[in-house]
Order: structure tokens, then sequence, then C-alpha cells
């Protein structure tokens, strides 16, 4: 087993980069990055954290996540390996099953059943919010200094997901009311004042923004997802266990 530290995320800010992390994941010819749009269109109004504020948060020690690749019998002539993503040491994730690139890459075999939960640091002044995947893809590319570049897809559930985004952004807005008056307006349907869990999770904004995109595998209604991220081998462990 090896494991990889997470020291980065990397959120859309422009259409394009939306379609880069994305994908097709249902097959219908399409682009499928929901969460990717919204963190884009959030970007642009300055709500969501910047590349020096994640990796600040992260290296204070606020995200402790990590990727580990297990060699299913140590063959080095068998290309496939396990995938797991913890969100926190503590919270192991679904082991997906991947298979070694060309080029030393490392990717799952498509999009995967199984819980993964992220803890993505997204919004100011707040803590990180957990985003549970029902299905994952992730694909990791070496970054030339023993490190990865990771592209992490998958299929969010539209309850719990629109239940962890209102935590983390009523946070952000009481840290600073008077900075998202538009923000609160959408949240409350236009009657402002302090927002509560319940009005946001039930706003026509974040059922808009957080609306259902992609019909999973098992015919169910999900959100999609697609971000990067960059994990490195951290110095308190050696190069393999």
């Amino acid at each position: 087993m090896q494991r990889y530290v997470v020291d980065d995320f990397t959120y859309p800010t422009t259409d394009d980069q939306v379609k880069s992390f994305g994908s097709d994941l249902d097959g219908n010819g399409y682009v499928d990055n929901a969460i990717g749009d919204v963190l884009s269109a959030l970007a642009s109004q300055d709500d969501v954290r910047d590349d020096s504020s994640i990796r600040s948060l992260i290296g204070s020690g606020g995200v402790p996540s990590s990727i580990q690749i297990f060699d299913d019998d140590g063959d080095d002539a068998n290309d496939i390996v396990g995938i797991e993503y913890l969100g926190t040491q503590t919270a192991g994730g679904a082991i997906l099953r991947g298979s070694e690139l060309a080029g030393g890459g490392i990717a799952t075999l498509g999009l995967e059943a199984g819980s993964t939960t992220l803890l993505l640091p997204v919004f100011l002044d707040a803590v990180p919010t957990p985003v549970e995947l029902a299905y994952s893809a992730i694909e990791m590319s070496p970054d030339g200094s023993g490190g990865f570049d990771v592209r992490i897809q998958g299929l969010a559930e539209p309850a719990p997901l629109a239940s962890a985004a209102c935590v983390s952004m009523l946070q952000m807005i009481a840290a600073d009311p008077q900075a998202y008056d538009g923000l609160v307006a959408a949240l409350s349907n236009g009657s402002g004042g302090v927002v509560t869990q319940g009005e946001c999770v039930a706003s026509r904004a974040i059922h808009t923004l957080l609306a259902p995109d992609v019909t999973g595998p098992d015919q169910q209604p999900y959100v999609s997802l697609g971000i990067g991220a960059h994990v490195f081998v951290p110095r308190d462990i050696p190069p393999a266990i």
C-alpha cells in the first residue's frame, strides 16, 4: 500500500475547465459537471476560496485527506490496483478497482459504486464541505516530482449535498453578513433577514443550483461533480508499506 496526501484542490473557474474536469457520466453525449458549474459561478463572485486559501487550510490540518493505492498481490506484472479516497484519516471510503496506465498513471475502471466522501474547502470563512459520492471515478497522472495530479469525478445525492452546502454557506454569511446581501436574498427567497438551515435547503436557489443532472447506474437522480486535486508522498512514512 502507498499513501498519498492531498495538498491542493483545483476547482473549475471557466466553462472550458468545467468541461475538462467533467465527463459524460451517463452516456448521453454531454459532459456532466453540475457542481463544477456552480463552483465556477461562485468563483466569479469571489465566494470560493482561492488556491492560496485552500493550501493554507490544508496545511493547517483542516483537510486531512489522502488517497491510498493497493497492489492486489504485489506482482509488478499485474496492473490491477485498489484506490481508496479518505476524506479524513479515520473515515475510510470504498476501495475502488483501478488499473495502472501507460506512463505511470492510475485510474479507476470507469465510474464505480461505493461511498466516497470528499472534504472540500470551498466557502470563505467556513469549515470544509463534506460531499458524499455514491459513484466515483479517479484518474491520477504523475506530476514528475513523485506526486500525482488527480481528476475526481462522481455522482452525489441531491438532498445530503444541499444540506452540507447550506451549512458551509451559512457559516460564510455569518462571518460577514453585509458582504452577502444578494446571497441572503436568494437563499431566503427574497425575504432577507437571518437565513436558517431549513430555509436554505428549501430555497429555490439551492434547488436550481444543485438540481440533479444525471441518472445514475441505479436509475436514481444525482448531481455530477468534476474537480482537480494534487497528492504527494508524505515524509512520515517510507515510499511503500
